[in-house]
């Protein structure tokens, strides 16, 4: 008798998105804490992070985990499937060998910026143009196996006054 093992699961399966304020330097952990009581009380979120049965008002389709990440320091929040290009904010040029050469100086202690080929200037790696979109950050609101790429436009309203201006990030895991 053939046995079939179950089908694996491609890492690319579960889609988390991630909300990161645009100032990398930013860091509003109170904030951003006492949003996530709000949304446990107003049953968005169950006390330990989990869907509550209001899930779907803040993301359609529900999450299977809100939780905010604290990283030490800024951090680059990125699609973890690899690959991605960066344009030059100023020219719209690609840019992406000039991008990742800083980017791994600034993980070395160096200055977070990268010496832009196509314009000649020096540009804060934040205000680099990447698809898929990344961004640096020193938290991240993150719904994990999230139903939808987007929170609601109400939700994200809600956490843009909670944190100030966010870039969305998607990445499968």
């Amino acid at each position: 008798m053939l046995r079939l093992s179950p089908k694996p699961m491609r890492p690319s399966h579960r889609l988390d998105v991630y909300l990161v304020p645009t100032d990398p330097d930013a860091a509003p952990r109170r904030s951003a804490q006492a949003y996530l009581q709000q949304l446990e009380a107003r049953g968005i979120l169950t006390n330990d992070g989990g869907p509550g049965p209001h899930a779907g008002r803040w993301m359609p389709e529900g999450f299977a985990r809100l939780r905010l990440d604290l990283p030490d320091a800024p951090t680059l929040y990125a699609n973890r499937q690899g690959g991605f290009r960066v344009r030059c904010p100023d020219r719209g040029d690609v840019v992406t060998a000039d991008f990742a050469r800083a980017l791994s100086e600034w993980r070395s202690g160096g200055p977070r910026q990268f010496a832009c080929s196509a314009c000649g200037q020096d540009h804060p790696l934040e205000a680099a143009d990447g698809r898929p979109a990344f961004a640096i950050g020193s938290l991240a609101l993150v719904a994990a196996d999230a139903g939808a790429t987007s929170p609601t436009p109400e939700a994200l309203a809600e956490v843009q006054q909670a944190l100030g201006p966010v870039r969305m990030v998607l990445s499968r895991g």
